[in-house]
């Protein structure tokens, strides 16, 4: 939106960071001013050391062009560390998102919605002594709420999206005039999964399209398939962010503090010398599983049925599923057939959320309603299938069934063959689930079902139905081990597979390779014959 200068100031000599919006910029975009302006009222009214502070705004009286004086910041943000780490630590992931959770809370205290909540807006400002403070940038993009019978002072129009795609709530996505504190939550809760996993939730998907259909119909994946280290109590800090439903994630930045602090009992500094990436031992850790299936996500931390809080149902649009506010047990009132609740939710919804996308200029993508279920062409593979054998079925019975005659009627093989087959339905989507393996030692060769699978930290993902079992290989330096790896509730069974690889061999060799012999050097021709050693019998004459 603009360009920031670093400069100082003429009367106190103070370092300062100085963000301009060229005239050209003016002109190209319609909104820039507005943004650039809003970003000045809304970091202007909070008083925080998380969200950078604003020391002077105006215009320059020579260029015409407005300006922003912001306080120096040492460091980097963020997305810059993640990319340089990958996945960290989960008491250092959590100790960024807590900072950066208690500068938005004074946001929301100042009636200020973010938006934009994402890695690159979260700045590691460090000072000199190597303590690390984490602030918001950019409200560029926030939304003032307004007070008793105020005016609400935002940008966007109607069907307009704000926002960077992979951290958008599905509330931007469908109706922006929803948006409230608790989309910042979930932008929060998506920075919190790519600290601890690495990436956020659906970083692999290409289209935008899928991308915004699955954002709002399928919960995110388990953060422990990503990273089966990750604590238990951690893992259900994420997904309560992450409900699709409004009403079922945290209703404010206070009460995501309060989840997250007994996590953290000796506080959430942070230094230098704490920013590393997780190790390889670190990565072998399985953590306790936390269910994230329909029937336990209000289990633990995640459950509200003590509070009554209504599941707001109807408030959300249906979004995700109905949970009873008593009991925590999903119901499925309004879905016929024993159809889930979630998944009725999700397949009447893709409608609404491709208009949506139609709005947003993504409406060419026709194909996004079926690419966004996993297995969708299997699925209608096999409905086809199924389909041909219903209707196949009535046509043999009619030929093996006898004639109206009395030996006929006394074949039981006739009786059996003249019974009506059961009428064919169309089979649900076979859902995959992804598990992660614990190999060792960590540069170990790996082939699952015959095909290379690639080793990560010590770490192999495996994907299939639940039950499956797959035939997992591992080979270093000579050494084989092959082991039957199954796709279970609680993750693959085994959890890990060791190859003892001998002490002689574990060496010199790349990976998976047995090690060549060693040839020995040529032997060089000696100068004279060597004398045998002088007996003591022999006379010396004779030697």
């Amino acid at each position: 939106m603009g360009c920031v200068y670093d400069a100082r100031q003429i009367d106190s000599g103070e370092r300062v960071a100085v963000k301009l919006i060229s005239s050209q910029k003016r002109r190209e975009s319609g909104t820039a001013l507005g943004r650039f302006q809003r970003e000045a009222r809304a970091a202007a009214g909070i008083e925080t050391p998380h969200i950078v502070r604003l020391l002077d705004a105006g215009t320059d009286p020579a260029t015409g062009s407005p300006y922003l004086v912001m306080e120096y910041l040492h460091g980097e943000d963020f997305g810059q560390l993640l990319h340089r780490l990958g996945p960290l630590r989960p008491d250092v992931a959590l100790r960024i998102v807590v900072q950066a959770c208690l500068g938005l809370q004074k946001a929301h205290e100042a009636r200020v919605i973010h938006r934009d909540i994402k890695p690159a807006n979260l700045f590691l400002a460090r000072s000199d002594d190597g303590e690390i403070v984490v602030k918001l940038l950019d409200f560029g993009i926030a939304k003032i709420k307004p007070s008793e019978g105020g005016v609400t002072t935002g940008l966007t129009t109607t069907g307009k999206m704000l926002g960077s795609p992979l951290f958008m709530a599905p509330e931007q996505i469908e109706d922006i005039r929803t948006v409230d504190y608790r989309t910042d939550i979930w932008s929060l809760g998506v920075v919190l999964y790519a600290a601890l996993a690495g990436n956020a939730p659906h970083h692999h998907i290409a289209s935008i399209a899928r991308l915004f259909v699955l954002l709002c119909t399928e919960p995110a994946p388990p953060i422990q398939d990503a990273a089966p280290w990750v604590p238990r109590e951690m893992a259900a800090v994420v997904h309560r962010a992450l409900e699709l439903k409004m009403g079922d994630r945290f209703q404010s930045a206070e009460e995501m503090l309060a989840a997250m602090l007994p996590l953290l009992p000796g506080g959430h500094a942070l230094r230098e010398e704490m920013l590393v990436a997780v190790t390889d031992e670190e990565r072998a850790v399985l953590a306790p599983r936390l269910d994230v299936g329909p029937a336990a996500r209000r289990e633990g931390s995640l459950a509200n049925a003590g509070e009554g809080r209504p599941s707001d149902s109807t408030a959300d649009g249906g979004r995700g599923r109905a949970v009873s506010a008593t009991s925590g047990a999903p119901t499925t009132s309004g879905a016929a057939g024993g159809a889930s609740a979630g998944g009725a939710a999700a397949r009447s919804r893709a409608p609404a959320v491709l208009l949506a996308l139609g709005v947003a200029g993504a409406i060419a993508y026709l194909a996004a309603p079926r690419a966004a279920e996993p297995g969708a062409d299997a699925a209608v593979a096999a409905s086809a299938a199924a389909s041909e054998a219903a209707r196949a079925a009535p046509a043999a019975s009619d030929v093996a069934a006898p004639s109206a005659s009395p030996a006929a009627s006394a074949s039981p093989a006739a009786s059996a063959a003249s019974v009506t087959p059961p009428e064919a339905t169309d089979p649900a989507p076979v859902a995959l689930r992804r598990v992660v393996l614990a190999v060792a030692p960590g540069d170990a060769a790996v082939e699952v079902d015959g095909a290379p699978a690639e080793v990560r930290g010590g770490l192999v993902e495996i994907s299939g139905v639940l039950g499956s079992k797959h035939r997992v290989r591992l080979v270093r330096a000579g050494a084989e081990r092959v082991e039957e790896v199954a796709v279970t509730e609680n993750g693959a069974s085994p959890a890990r597979i060791a190859l003892d690889v001998p002490a002689a061999r574990a060496t010199g060799a790349p990976p998976g390779r047995p090690q060549p012999p060693r040839r020995p050097p040529p032997a060089k021709e000696p100068s004279a014959a060597p004398k045998p050693p002088a007996d003591p019998l022999v006379p010396s004459t004779l030697q």
